[in-house]
């Protein structure tokens, strides 16, 4: 880092007192800084120094904590993808057996509301919008994706791509769309960096951002639980609207229309930002802890 460049560095008083991270002003580091030369540099001009030496410091320290923390978080979600993924892997067992496919045979016919699909999906608040937003809400907390939404998305799937009787292993696939993904999650691509940006030049109290900032990523987070939720009923309503009865099991054709703006991808990019907003609101609060335990210890 370079440190004797930024001390040297000189902005007015005025601009010193604005987009301050808190409230209460500093005092003027007329002796609180180590290099003391360049300080009084700033002072002679009548201005302040840009960053001080303890700034510079816990600078650099928010740079290490960030590196750490984009590491652990990036382990973090690769894990819990992996857990996520280990439970389907029973349930593609299960669709390659010889007992899945005779009771789902295609000769043998059932109505699409007493399949399980349909009785997950195939209700009467899945015709209000309201409702329908309001328990799929409530539904990603828990049993987000089922063992009928594994099934229904699979035959789609291959029925759109490779035809009804292919023995392909869907598991398989949606694991090498993890890690493809999971590649996309650890880059830092310059739609972040403005991410990054827009939120250090909010992190300021004249716009109390100790308000909203902190929930935004709890918010979109949830919006996009949501909507996922909401995507794979209105594949279920889409696909059976004309089908009052089904032959074999229940298939769902895949549609990016129901995406916002028809962009599939850019619910990664939400949870990218996502994540990388939560690694910098940890690391911000790293170098104010060492700091404190450094002077109380």
């Amino acid at each position: 880092m370079a440190q004797q460049p930024i001390s040297k560095i000189c902005i007015s008083v005025s601009m010193a007192d604005t987009f301050l991270p808190c409230k209460e002003k500093p005092p003027l580091p007329t002796t609180s800084f180590d290099n003391v030369e360049n300080a009084n540099t700033c002072v002679k001009k009548g201005k302040l120094p840009l960053m001080s030496s303890d700034g510079t410091q816990q600078l650099q320290v928010l740079i290490f904590m960030l590196a750490i923390f984009h590491v652990v978080s990036s382990l973090l979600t690769l894990g819990l993808g992996e857990i996520k993924t280990k439970k389907w892997r029973k349930w593609e067992e299960e669709a390659r057996s010889l007992e899945y496919q005779l009771s789902n045979d295609p000769r043998r016919f059932k109505l699409a509301k007493q399949t399980s699909f349909g009785r997950r999906h195939m209700q009467f608040w899945s015709n209000h919008g309201s409702l329908l937003w309001i328990v799929c809400f409530v539904r990603q907390f828990k049993n987000s994706v089922s063992r009928a939404d594994y099934f229904a998305l699979r035959n789609g799937y291959i029925d759109a791509h490779l035809g009804p009787k292919s023995a392909y292993n869907f598991h398989k696939f949606l694991r090498r769309s993890l890690d493809k993904d999971f590649k996309g999650l650890v880059t830092i691509s310059p739609a972040i960096w403005t991410a990054v940006n827009l939120f250090i030049f909010f992190n300021a109290h004249v716009f109390n951002n100790h308000y909203w900032l902190p929930f935004i990523p709890l918010v979109v987070l949830l919006a996009i639980g949501t909507k996922l939720e909401v995507i794979i009923t209105k594949l279920c309503l889409k696909g059976n609207k004309r089908r009052v009865i089904v032959s074999g099991d229940v298939y769902v054709n895949p549609d990016d229309e129901l995406f916002w703006f028809g962009r599939p991808r850019w619910l990664l990019h939400a949870i990218h930002i996502i994540l990388t907003q939560v690694i910098i609101c940890w690391a911000a609060n790293e170098p104010s802890r060492i700091e404190y335990m450094s002077v109380h210890v």
